[in-house]
């Protein structure tokens, strides 16, 4: 991932949820140094951050528990540039990893496409699904 100073507060996310941290750094404007943010409800991978025009930041998720059991969830969060802290907002209808994220000129963020996934557990196979769905979250 290329980290670019113009859109600071998504690429911190997006970095924070793609290596599955549970806080996420803010960057300082003036110095360029990182400081650490409110704790996001939970750590995760490969959600999606969108810069929304409020100035806060859409972070849609996408897996949680890698190592013991990881599976796709449905949760999203908002970050707040100006209080450094991250509130739930609205779930998504379908869990996914890995989808688009696009800020629409009416301000809604289109979500697309990702996969589904759920480990394999004691009587259940699990699920991998690539998903043909999408779906609108509206701030």
């Amino acid at each position: 991932m290329i980290y670019r100073r113009l859109s600071r507060a998504v690429t911190l996310a997006a970095a924070a949820a793609t290596v599955g941290l549970a806080a996420a750094p803010a960057i300082a404007a003036a110095s360029g140094t990182f400081t650490p943010t409110g704790s996001m409800n939970a750590g995760h991978t490969h959600g999606r951050a969108t810069l929304l025009p409020t100035g806060n930041v859409l972070v849609a998720d996408g897996l949680v528990g890698l190592v013991s059991n990881p599976q796709t969830t449905a949760g999203a969060m908002l970050y707040h540039p100006g209080t450094n802290t991250w509130t739930g907002t609205g779930s998504m209808t379908t869990g996914r990893e890995g989808q688009t994220a696009t800020l629409l000129p009416d301000g809604q963020v289109l979500m697309a496409g990702g996969t589904l996934f759920d480990h394999p557990s004691a009587g259940h196979p699990g699920v991998f699904e690539v998903l043909a769905s999408a779906e609108l979250y509206t701030p």
